[in-house]
């Protein structure tokens, strides 16, 4: 039986023998764009912490490994309020949903 990698097995092999990768390369592997991380830095909303180097900002891989998994876990909540009727009848018939 095969085990899944964990996000930041993932991300190290996306970015093999490095720490920390830059605001171009951290945009690819969480899908926004450049500019709007840069952005979210200059106002203070952006989730991953960074740091500055010279005239550049990194993200550790760590932090964004933590990042990733916190969005995995926030998908997984159930909604609030009342169940919709598909997930009504599948908790009925022993599937969850």
């Amino acid at each position: 039986m095969e085990t899944t990698p964990s996000t930041l097995v993932l991300l190290e092999r996306l970015f093999p023998g490095r720490i920390a990768i830059p605001v171009p390369e951290l945009s690819t592997a969480i899908g926004l764009a450049a500019q709007t991380i840069r952005n979210r830095i200059s106002d203070g909303t952006f989730q991953i912490p960074t740091i500055k180097q010279g005239a550049f900002r990194y993200a550790l891989i760590s932090d964004v490994a933590a990042y990733l998994d916190s969005l995995r876990a926030q998908a997984t909540r159930p909604k609030r309020g009342r169940p919709t009727k598909a997930s009504q009848i599948a908790r009925r018939a022993g599937g969850v949903k």
